[in-house]
């Protein structure tokens, strides 16, 4: 046996070339097949959000709170109204063992008009603001319309009082020379619990795979 170079008394195996294998395509070539030698992979694994039912991603599912009122648009101007929970929240994030935050969700809205005719009609432009400073928007509709919209928009502030019934403010613009009017709302909310890993990474061994994907999930 020849040794490279270094102590002789060591023996070192020689080189191996990775096998090619060739494979039939349809024109009756015969090309090869490049194989990837093995490999270490860090895989991060990811926070995970759960709802009220104690399930995971249940927070887009479901509404368990609602806000409700009245608000009198006036025109080149933005008209607001507090945005209040009608039950009391009672989130507790202590039924979540591990759990760290609590995100409030919106996940419903709709808005009609009590004014029967409009002399002039606009646009309502629909945001709203949550108390710690976030701006969502919702959306825009004709002044004499209604719409009903079902969301899943996670307010990113988690929320540091989970007894506040007070989460906001609903906001509604319309565009000057427009006929003003008063319009219900209606919103609905989903609490999402956010559970961190405890393990950031996975380090995953990965062998030959001929050109494959590599499936990253669990």
């Amino acid at each position: 046996m020849q040794h490279r170079r270094g102590n002789p008394f060591i023996p070192k195996p020689e080189p191996k070339e990775i096998p090619v294998t060739e494979e039939l395509v349809t024109h009756g070539e015969k090309r090869p097949i490049h194989l990837k030698p093995p490999e270490t992979l860090i895989v991060p694994r990811f926070n995970r959000m759960y709802g009220s039912l104690r399930t995971l991603d249940g927070w887009r599912y479901v509404i368990d709170n609602i806000a409700s009122g009245t608000i009198t648009t006036s025109a080149g101007a933005t008209a607001t109204a507090a945005v209040s929970l009608l039950l009391d929240p009672h989130w507790r994030l202590e039924q979540w063992p591990g759990g760290v935050q609590l995100y409030l969700v919106i996940r419903q809205f709709s808005i009609a008009p009590q004014t029967a005719t409009f002399a002039t009609l606009g646009a309502l432009d629909i945001t709203f603001l949550s108390n710690s400073g976030y701006v969502i928007p919702i959306g825009d509709i004709v002044s004499s319309g209604s719409e009903d919209l079902y969301l899943t928009t996670i307010i990113p502030s988690p929320l540091t009082d989970p007894d506040v019934q007070g989460v906001g403010t609903l906001q509604v613009a319309l565009n000057a020379g427009a006929t003003v009017g008063t319009y219900n709302w209606q919103m609905g909310f989903s609490g999402a619990y956010l559970l961190p890993d405890i393990k950031g990474y996975d380090i995953v061994e990965r062998g030959k795979h001929e050109r494959s994907v590599l499936n990253y999930g669990d």
